[in-house]
């Protein structure tokens, strides 16, 4: 699945979700699916550090498993991150053991924005 979305640099969240990239995953047929012992992980293209990468095993990603729900929190410190790009691709996946299995990806577009903390 893809999908697209922007951030403003300097503050957090993305322009449609106030904390980052929200998800809740189903099947075809609507029926959830179970993240339990799954590994959730979030990365970008290289930035000037680096990619920024952020899992649920290290804390940097909410998974709520039964109810197959994935919440991305993007900080003011990603978005400034994020601010020498005008856009780059990201992926998210699940990671059990030998297994990895794609969730998303898509392009993140990245706006200037004008504010002075």
């Amino acid at each position: 699945m893809t999908s697209n979305f922007t951030v403003i640099s300097g503050y957090s969240g993305t322009e449609t979700h106030d904390i980052g990239i929200e998800l809740a995953l189903e099947d075809s047929e609507g029926t959830v699916t179970d993240l339990t012992g799954w590994e959730i992980v979030f990365i970008t293209q290289s930035l000037e550090s680096g990619p920024m990468r952020k899992t649920s095993a290290d804390g940097g990603i909410t998974v709520t498993p039964t109810e197959g729900r994935i919440l991305i929190p993007i900080s003011v410190g990603d978005s400034r991150l994020l601010s020498h790009r005008s856009s780059l691709k990201y992926e998210i996946e699940r990671r059990n053991g030998p297994q990895q299995r794609p969730v998303l990806s898509g392009t993140i577009f990245v706006n200037r924005g004008v504010n002075d903390d």
